[in-house]
């Protein structure tokens, strides 16, 4: 059985995706947290993916769809914040293919009947985002937490 088969077997309907740039310095952290939680748990891993857009055909009709991004706010860098994206909300928001965020891409998804029950967002905020393939110290110290809080949120879809 291969590891892909594996994680139909101890997660079925479970996927995870990274998406940013391995070589954008800090927009890497999203693949290489996405890598991490599939080398460890045999989650089916079907990134890394560049563009929100690309998800679209890759998590159609999963049980639970976890999104690991980097993102920018006003939060310290290596600040990890979780989002749900109450699919039954986002379905009722308007959709783009200009500009299209991960919450225009579920509700795309939607439209054409192949969201993800669930779809939580696990986001790190980044500091640089320039070239270079080496996180920034903050965001490298995330990682670990970032994938213990997954292992707990699939813990919690299991239960």
């Amino acid at each position: 059985m291969t590891d892909a088969d594996n994680s139909q077997v101890n997660f079925p309907g479970i996927l995870i995706a990274g998406i940013g740039n391995y070589y954008r310095a800090d927009d890497g952290v999203g693949p290489r947290v996405a890598d991490a939680v599939a080398d460890i748990t045999g989650i089916k891993n079907i990134g890394p993916i560049s563009e929100p857009l690309d998800l679209i055909g890759k998590f159609d009709n999963a049980k639970l769809a976890i999104l690991v991004d980097a993102m920018r706010s006003s939060s310290p860098p290596g600040t990890i914040k979780i989002f749900d994206m109450n699919v039954a909300e986002v379905r009722t928001q308007t959709t783009s293919t200009h500009g299209i965020n991960l919450e225009r891409t579920i509700s795309l998804a939607a439209a054409l009947g192949k969201a993800p029950e669930k779809a939580i967002v696990v986001g790190i905020e980044g500091k640089l985002f320039g070239d270079g393939d080496k996180l920034s110290p903050e965001v490298a110290d995330a990682v670990v937490d970032a994938v213990k809080m997954i292992d707990q949120i699939v813990l919690s879809e299991l239960e």
